[in-house]
């Protein structure tokens, strides 16, 4: 019977084949359903997909995000023995792999957390307050006083915690390099902007240290918060004590019951919250990052870049926008609406587009030109005329330094300038065409057979391969432009 019996009798979740009856005081026996942990875990991880790090500080395990969707497993698992009652945290942080906890593991961050120490001040005496009376009133002066968004929600023990939770999770791509790192940046210069106006705000001491972890560890609402004092503090005296000061054997600083407090509970879109916290970027930024990505590109064989006519038209267009943007000079106006709706046309437009398109590049000068000029004095001629591009840069008064990264090349794509280039060697007379260098070919196997020299000499002479020259030969007999007195057979 006494088997049947302990066989029926209900054990606490998690602690099967326990047998020290204090187990109350050292485990977290928290409460499958409704309970604060599983709602909050189930705000910041039921997105994810991946680990998370569960335990306490510096001795912690991974576990799938899957279970924030079961409250019972969840339970079973933080209320296990493994796990003590004091100091349990768990990460904002999720993992590829189970592996390790460093941050070349983490592929996504569900959340950011700002540590606020209060200790007071001469002037106004804080740190005698109860934690939740020190959190109403920090609540009042900086999140009612909009001097920082207000988090999800606030977790308050002995200190307390600001933790923002994203709406969804902030994916870390592996590659590239670059990607990673910014995302890295991004979230470290969140907690800094946030840190730095509660130590900015000028209500009361309340000892904020600048900071700059990516994805901190946030305790285990009902979990215990105990601060040790380092004199007295022995590393092989297990961290569970969690009697009264004077009966302990070491003497924890505090000892207090961790609490979150949700009344606003809303959770932050990462471009949104970065929006209303960072710094708005001056107008000469997108400039900037525009002229150090192009002068980092650097031409491997020559400064023509680009490949085909309509490229080459399009590029210039994009330059033009760009000359325009950086309020260049009234008196170039005209022309260069002139040759933007010039270079429209060619790059294919139809007339109405290029009109279109002028008139609304036209719009972007700071003073305008009247639209009946650009009807009128900007129309470009029948004979469309192609610009070089030094042409373009003398007429807009561009020297060598200015915007080098504008009017790059001559203005013309490869087909273009091979063509050019053959129209003036042949007005010059220096043009040897294929053609031209074959008949030379000709003339010299014929010249040199005449002085009886013998077909593989010939090839070693001329260093013509055999098959190659007896091809030659072939057109040579075919046009009969040897003498009579000479045998074809003898080539």
């Amino acid at each position: 019977m006494s088997k049947g019996k302990d066989k029926k009798q209900k054990r606490p979740i998690g602690l099967k084949n326990v047998t020290n009856q204090d187990w109350r005081g050292t485990c977290l026996d928290i409460s499958p359903q409704d309970s604060d942990c599983a709602k909050i875990m189930q705000l910041i991880f039921g997105k994810a997909r991946g680990f998370i790090k569960i335990g306490q500080y510096k001795k912690h395990e991974p576990y799938p995000t899957e279970i924030v969707h079961n409250p019972s497993m969840l339970a079973a698992i933080i209320g296990s023995r493994k796990f003590k009652r004091n100091n349990a945290v768990f990460s904002l942080g999720v993992y590829g792999s189970t592996m390790d906890g460093k941050q070349k593991n983490i592929i996504a961050i569900c959340g950011i957390a700002i540590d606020v120490d209060y200790h007071g001040s001469p002037d106004e005496d804080i740190s005698s307050l109860p934690s939740k009376q020190a959190v109403d009133l920090f609540y009042g002066l900086f999140i009612e006083g909009e001097i920082i968004p207000p988090p999800t929600y606030i977790e308050y023990s002995n200190n307390f915690r600001l933790v923002y939770v994203f709406d969804a999770p902030f994916v870390i791509p592996k590659t590239p390099k670059s990607k990673r790192v910014a995302c890295f940046k991004l979230i470290r210069r969140l907690v800094q902007v946030l840190s730095e106006r509660i130590i900015d705000g000028d209500c009361g001491d309340w000892n904020v240290d600048k900071q700059y972890k990516t994805h901190p560890y946030v305790r285990v609402p009902e979990s215990i918060n105990v601060k040790w004092d380092k004199a007295d503090f022995d590393p092989s005296i297990p961290k569970i004590e969690t009697q009264p000061c004077e009966a302990a054997e070491i003497h924890p600083k505090s000892v207090d019951e961790v609490h979150i407090m949700t009344d606003y509970m809303k959770t932050w879109d990462i471009t949104e919250l970065a929006e209303s916290v960072l710094p708005d970027v001056p107008d000469w930024y997108d400039t900037y990052k525009l002229n150090q990505k192009r002068s980092s590109k650097k031409a491997t064989q020559s400064t023509y870049t680009f490949q085909d006519t309509k490229a080459v038209l399009t590029q210039r267009l994009k330059d033009l926008e760009t000359l325009q943007q950086h309020h260049w000079p009234v008196e170039s106006r005209e022309f260069m609406v002139y040759i933007y709706r010039l270079t429209a046309v060619q790059s294919g437009m139809t007339i109405e587009e290029s009109v279109k398109a002028a008139q609304k590049f036209n719009l972007g000068f700071e003073v305008p030109l009247h639209p009946h000029s650009v009807l009128v004095q900007c129309k470009p001629s029948d004979y469309t005329r192609r610009f070089r591009n030094k042409t373009l840069r003398e007429r807009f008064g561009l020297g060598k330094k200015d915007y080098p990264y504008l009017f790059k090349g001559d203005g013309y794509s490869r087909t273009e300038r091979y063509q050019r280039d053959k129209q003036k060697q042949i007005k010059n007379g220096t043009l040897i065409t294929k053609t031209q260098q074959l008949e030379e070919t000709y003339n010299q196997i014929i010249l040199l057979q005449e002085q009886g020299m013998k077909r593989k000499d010939i090839e070693a002479t001329l260093s013509i391969p055999h098959s190659t020259m007896t091809r030659y030969v072939k057109e040579i007999t075919r046009r009969k432009m040897l003498s009579s007195d000479t045998s074809y057979a003898t080539i």
